[in-house]
């Protein structure tokens, strides 16, 4: 082989080899995270921007979306919702722990949180999401009467699917996170709609009922708690008025004690003088003294 054959066929081969290496750089978008795997085993992370792989069949990149969030549809067809067909009712209908049925339409988004585990883990993540939220779903509603469903129990059924959904999801390893589950539909069959708007007035004006109970409770508490304290207060202060009177009595007797340690009779005189005057109100009487033995004589004039 010529010279210049051989060049040629060195250009061409250099070429191809340039061409093959060259084949490695890749570029991951902003909203995504590049998994490369290493003779299909994974070897890392690859953030956004331009990035360098070994070519194929050495290592081959994945690209996942982390940031879009994704919808699925319970008691319902999304596809079916844009092409305006109504969805069958009996994807729609569950029964309730009081053995009746009712119609309800979940919307869930979800979207990666892990990479890995949504390539690797599980075949079909997405389908484990609708999986997950209809067992979830049938045993909440299995467990709720129908009137606590449709008067009070959205929020609660909201919020139950939604966690024990994604603790599901974490015990597959589906690498997936549960954003929000909102109800779209949560009302009777059609067929007993009537009966169904009748327990649920009806539940609505039980809440009333209560919500008034309980303000007439509180109303009547509040005047029970006043009265109360009025009559504490009034035995309050009966009692420190007795209390007063019995000391002062006690004082004056404590008085009359001494004095009459020091002079017997004149006290037995005073004390026998005020009796009479306290009794008899009306009389006059005139006092007159002993001698030291013997207690004074009292006479009395007249009674005014």
């Amino acid at each position: 082989m010529k010279l210049k054959d051989r060049l040629v066929v060195l250009t061409v081969l250099l070429t191809v080899l340039l061409g093959y290496l060259a084949s490695g750089f890749f570029t991951v978008a902003q909203d995504e995270i590049g998994v490369v795997l290493q003779f299909g085993r994974f070897s890392r992370r690859a953030s956004s921007g331009l990035s360098y792989r070994l070519p194929w069949p050495v290592e081959r990149v994945y690209r996942v979306k982390t940031d879009t969030i994704y919808p699925m549809s319970i008691g319902y067809k999304l596809l079916d919702r844009i092409q305006g067909i109504p969805p069958q009712e009996k994807e729609m209908q569950w029964l309730t722990g009081d053995t009746n049925l009712i119609n309800i339409m979940l919307e869930i988004q979800y979207k990666v949180k892990d990479p890995e585990q949504y390539l690797f883990t599980t075949e079909e993540p997405r389908f484990l999401v609708r999986r997950a939220a209809e067992a979830v779903l049938t045993e909440l509603v299995g467990q709720t009467p129908v009137d606590e469903l449709l008067t009070r129990g959205k929020t609660a059924l909201e919020r139950g699917v939604e966690e024990q959904s994604q603790r599901m999801l974490d015990t597959y390893q589906a690498g997936l996170m549960i954003i929000s589950v909102n109800a779209e539909a949560l009302e009777p069959p059609e067929q007993v709609i009537s009966y169904f708007n009748e327990v649920k007035s009806a539940g609505q004006e039980r809440e009333r009922a209560m919500i008034d109970a309980e303000g007439d409770r509180m109303k009547m508490l509040a005047e029970a708690q006043g009265e109360a304290q009025e009559i504490l207060s009034q035995a309050e202060a009966v009692h420190a008025t007795r209390v007063a009177a019995a000391q002062a009595d006690t004082e004056r007797f404590l008085g009359l004690l001494t004095e009459y340690r020091k002079s017997p009779a004149v006290v037995r005189e005073k004390l026998y003088s005020e009796t009479l005057m306290k009794l008899l109100p009306g009389l006059e009487m005139t006092v007159v003294p002993g001698d030291l033995e013997q207690p004074p004589q009292i006479q009395i004039i007249q009674q005014r």
